[in-house]
């Protein structure tokens, strides 16, 4: 993980996007202070960086070139993906998109060669970004929450910040504003902790928006207040002209015309006191109070706000300003009774919106046609225009299925093409059978999936025997049922007995069956377990519980597929399949003689194991709120609001008690916390959970143990091209054994499947 060379260096990254002529002007200083080749590298990242921001493309290129020739040279692959970063911001205004992505992939490859999580989630980012522009949701996402998983506690909090406001982005703009929400929130907290107070505000003007969308207005007016107060203590004039130019949108979407106006005016005021003359700004300022005073009931006060708009998008030479005002201005007039101006005004405006196809637009102009057609009792061309409305919307409405058929044809081509994203379905659909079907094993992880896939591989064999391995707590008595409740034998029985729980002196009469009077207390005849599951499924679980002595009977009744009752001689034929579990080494009893080898492998014709949950750290999320929806409603209590602090506490801990106690602190804490608002600190009052974190497992020798061991994971990965296969024989493993440690972690793209 790489850290800037000199932490004043720390924070050029955002001034190269916010205030990039101010690093330009300081940049020659900066250089002759600092002579080590990483912070120059780093310098002239930040200066490329800044050129970008500028649109000074060529001179952006040039430099990065040459920053990449030098990296190149020197094998420094931190620098040749930084360079390769910039030059996809010079390709991407370029005509040629393949560029863009050429250099893109160049960058992650060199980002991969350094094992370097930041830099890794950096390019990451980038990728996310590329696929947003072109509208691919799935491979968005999916870049971005790889960056996610590249980040560690111990990142840089400048570029943790980064991805969750990237990640939150990404969801704002496919509009799934929910989603958005909790990144967006937990990069405000994040930078609470930072001097960037610039960051601050853009964070806080983000969430503002979102919650406009989301038609939560006081959340939003809380953020804008919030950012004005900011603004006034640091005195930071071009945004607070920002803030309070929003906080008038706010209570125009609210219908609240007179505070809208009030906030308009205060905005105007105070641009002028500081001399902010921004065109655009002059002109949505004007606009937005135009349309105050006409609800208002002001039109004159209207006119001349209109009118001032007019002028401003005339000298800025923007034909979208001059086409919106035109049209708005034709509208008040006639409202005004001054319908020949309104007309004339129309007039010019729908040449263009004709031949461009702004539809949108094309729909108002008609309706004011008609508006000011019926005002003056000319009722035919008042007809002919709403005739003409119809038409529009007809045109307008088979544009836009056009595009949207195309999107989807393109969206489709995605998906066939896009072996991951197949992938991605088969998990979601294997989850929705779960789901419908009440058997919840519940995760995300690629493991998780692996194990989907297992079990219905199995389902698919109904009278093979399975063997489930794990810990306890790791959910292996749900995954016998979803291998059940999936199989041809779901019509019939699913019994489940725990071999530790059945007294001994009973077990074979419990599994058996028995005869009446055939011992102290049989006063009836009874099936057993083998009988009662009959066509069905018997889960034994904990097998390795089972006495010596009746691993040998039940050896014998598994082989014939026929049992005798206690107290009876007859032979009884039953189906039942076998699905048994155990929390302990087996081949370690085996070799103590105590489990007989012949039965194991009688019982394990499928084996399935099941990591720990610390192993699978990114199926606790999907858990975490599970759990807390379900034990809330079964509570009568409402669901928590869950930050992604909280998740990312959770991660850090070892869960020594795998799902189950994950559901256990779940629970605790909805008894425990009056709140239901949940972020990491109220996890301080789960005192084990507490002291293991603090006591940092992962710390001293362990920890270096753990790096070499991920060292060499990687780098058998990337000398067998990503095969894993081959790397597991590379690294005298079983490839099972490998999946597990990838997922561990986090180097899932090492592998051809993250490529």
């Amino acid at each position: 993980m790489y850290e800037e060379p000199l932490s004043e260096l720390s924070y050029l990254e955002m001034l190269a996007e916010s205030n990039p002529p101010a690093l330009l002007e300081d940049f020659e200083g900066l250089w002759e202070k600092h002579l080590g080749k990483q912070a120059r590298s780093m310098l002239l990242f930040y200066k490329c960086m800044a050129l970008v921001t500028m649109s000074r493309l060529e001179e952006a290129e040039s430099l990065g070139l040459e920053l990449l020739a030098k990296a190149i040279e020197n094998e420094d692959y931190a620098t040749v993906a930084r360079a390769n970063i910039i030059l996809s911001k010079c390709y991407r205004s370029k005509e040629s998109k393949e560029d863009e992505k050429s250099y893109l992939d160049m960058a992650f490859a060199a980002a991969k060669k350094t094992q370097d999580g930041d830099l890794l989630a950096l390019v990451l980012c980038h990728i996310g970004l590329y696929y947003q522009l072109r509208k691919q949701m799935p491979k968005t996402i999916d870049a971005f929450q790889k960056a996610e998983k590249q980040l560690s506690k111990d990142s840089n909090m400048n570029l943790r910040i980064k991805v969750l406001m990237d990640y939150g982005s990404a969801y704002y703009h496919f509009l799934q504003h929910d989603k958005a929400l909790p990144f967006l929130s937990e990069a405000l907290k994040l930078n609470s902790g930072t001097d960037n107070v610039g960051r601050q505000l853009l964070i806080l003007n983000n969430l503002s928006t979102l919650y406009m969308m989301m038609d939560k207005h006081e959340d939003a007016f809380n953020m804008l207040a919030s950012g004005l107060l900011i603004c006034e203590q640091h005195d930071i004039p071009p945004r607070k002209v920002s803030f309070l130019f929003s906080l008038g949108v706010l209570q125009m979407r609210q219908d609240k015309h007179e505070e809208a106006l009030k906030y308009f005016k205060e905005c105007q005021a105070f641009s002028d006191k500081i001399g902010f003359n921004d065109p655009k700004y002059l002109y949505e300022l004007n606009s937005n109070m135009a349309g105050c005073y006409r609800f208002l009931g002001q039109a004159e006060l209207a006119l001349e706000c209109m009118d001032k708009a007019a002028e401003i998008a005339e000298a800025a030479d923007e034909i979208q300003m001059k086409l919106s005002v035109d049209v708005n201005r034709a509208s008040l007039m006639i409202a005004m009774g001054m319908l020949a101006e309104g007309r004339k005004l129309l007039d010019k405006a729908k040449k263009y919106t004709s031949k461009h196809k702004l539809f949108d637009m094309r729909i108002v102009i008609e309706m004011n046609y008609a508006r000011s057609y019926e005002a003056s009792g000319d009722y035919p061309n008042a007809i002919k225009h709403f005739t003409e409305l119809s038409n529009i919307q007809s045109e307008y409405h088979s544009y836009v299925l056009a595009q949207q058929s195309e999107e989807f044809d393109i969206q489709i081509k995605t998906l066939m093409e896009d072996y991951d994203s197949v992938r991605e379905q088969y998990r979601n659909l294997a989850q929705e059978v779960q789901s419908n079907l009440a058997i919840k094993f519940i995760g995300n992880s690629y493991v998780h999936g692996k194990l989907i896939e297992s079990a219905l591989l199995a389902a698919q064999h109904p009278s093979a025997s399975v063997l489930i391995l794990g810990e306890s707590g790791t959910g292996k008595d749900v995954l016998a049922q979803l291998i059940h409740y999936n199989s041809a034998r779901k019509g019939s029985p699913f019994v489940a007995v725990n071999m530790a729980s059945v007294s001994a002196s009973l077990l074979e009469s419990e599994f058996f069956g028995h005869k009446r009077g055939s011992f102290t207390g049989a006063i009836n005849d009874t099936k057993g377990l083998f009988l009662e599951a009959n066509r069905g499924t018997l889960f034994l679980d904990e097998i390795s519980d089972m006495p010596f002595n009746l691993q040998a009977k039940l050896l014998r009744v598994l082989e014939s597929r026929k049992l005798t009752p206690v107290g009876s001689s007859t032979e009884v034929p039953f189906d039942t399949r076998i699905i048994s579990s155990t929390n302990r080494n087996i081949m370690d009893m085996i070799a103590n003689d105590g489990f007989r080898l012949d039965l194991y492998h009688r019982l394990n014709t499928i084996e399935i194991y099941i990591p720990p949950l610390r192993e699978r750290k990114e199926d606790i999320e999907a858990l975490t709120f599970y759990y807390a929806d379900k034990l809330a409603k079964e509570m009568k209590l409402p669901s928590p609001r869950i930050e992604r602090s909280f998740v990312d506490r959770l991660k850090e801990y070892r869960f020594p008690g795998n799902v189950r106690e994950l559901r256990n602190m779940i629970e605790r804490l909805l008894i425990m916390q009056k709140t239901r608002s949940w972020s990491a600190d109220i996890l301080s009052s789960l005192p084990t959970l507490n002291k293991e974190i603090e006591d940092k497992p992962y710390s001293g020798m362990k920890a270096k143990k753990q790096q070499v061991e991920r060292s060499e994971i990687i780098g058998a990965l990337q000398s067998c091209q990503g095969k894993q296969k081959d790397a597991a024989k590379v690294l005298g493993i079983s490839e099972s054994t490998l999946t597990r440690r990838i997922e561990a972690f986090n180097l899932e793209i090492y592998t051809r499947k993250g490529k």
